[in-house]
């Protein structure tokens, strides 16, 4: 996703690697916005206008409440406290009062996001409150993950330079599956897609309660040929991607570690059935070699002749 750098580098005095934070962030904020069913805009200060949109993105998981595109346009009157307030307290703010716009109720929250003790720009979060209803297990783990998120990019921890930026083909997305760990790796919540994946590769029984380690390892048929990655992935110790393969089903498992000030205190691992995609690609593999060798066939009888 792209960012609107303009004020960026105009009005900015960031340091080293800051900018590149920046767009670390909107690189990977596609996630959060699907677990928070909510809107995000990045804003930056401007010293004409308060502060202007760097970025928008909109969740997959329900609709959206901006139709139009605001990026590189100041922020409204309405909204500028409750920014003002997120930047200067370097925490998370909540507004006071629902705010109605074009007839629905939204709770907005401004995140600031801060690194080296500095805030570089804020996040506001805009969510759909008109249809209200009692949430799901589902709605509420996934708020909690991306109010986990969002208060790492609070303290600096998230995104993480560590983090995968390729845009390898498969890589997991929210709504392919997710599975939330404990410190300790142990399911504390997976979602269907998640349980459905892991049935697929041959695991029949309920992944809470158990360490995705073990039912990982139990899955593997044979380990020499296991991804190196792979258990601090789903241990959730490191933000890394891999892939595990059983009975002909390809995983790809990608982890988020959740972190405070002082540890880690669990992960996001987000899961994606990726069989169909890789047996593609070998077939591509597969027909790339044979124009090879008919290529080279041809050439050696121009040759002889």
């Amino acid at each position: 996703m792209a960012i609107f750098t303009d004020p960026i580098r105009e009005h900015a005095d960031f340091g080293p690697g800051d900018a590149e934070w920046l767009h670390l962030l909107v690189g990977d904020w596609q996630m959060v916005a699907d677990l928070a069913f909510a809107d995000l805009a990045l804003w930056f200060p401007h010293p004409d206008h308060g502060y202007v949109a760097l970025a928008h993105v909109r969740p997959s998981t329900t609709h959206t409440v901006f139709h139009g595109d605001f990026v590189g346009e100041p922020i409204r009157q309405d909204l500028q406290p409750l920014v003002d307030k997120a930047w200067s307290s370097r925490a998370i703010e909540r507004s006071s009062e629902t705010n109605w716009s074009t007839d629905m109720a939204l709770r907005v929250e401004a995140v600031p996001m801060v690194r080296n003790g500095r805030t570089l720009a804020v996040v506001t979060t805009h969510m759909d409150l008109s249809s209200s209803r009692m949430p799901s297990r589902l709605e509420l783990t996934y708020r909690q993950c991306a109010y986990d998120l969002l208060r790492m990019g609070t303290l600096g921890l998230w995104p993480d330079f560590a983090s995968p930026t390729g845009s390898r083909r498969g890589a997991p997305r929210v709504g392919d599956g997710l599975i939330r760990l404990d410190a300790e790796g142990i399911v504390q919540y997976a979602s269907p897609n998640g349980v459905s994946a892991f049935r697929r590769l041959g695991d029949g029984e309920s992944l809470e309660g158990r360490s995705l380690a073990e039912v990982t390892a139990g899955l593997l048929k044979d380990r020499r040929l296991v991804d190196e990655t792979l258990p601090l992935v789903v241990t959730g110790r490191m933000p890394w991607r891999s892939e595990i393969e059983s009975r002909g089903v390809s995983l790809s498992l990608r982890a988020i570690p959740l972190r405070d000030e002082q540890q880690r205190f669990g992960a996001l691992v987000l899961c994606r059935d990726v069989s169909e995609l890789r047996r593609r690609e070998m077939e591509l593999v597969t027909k790339d070699a044979t124009i090879r060798e008919i290529h080279h066939r041809v050439k050696n009888n121009l040759q002889t002749v």
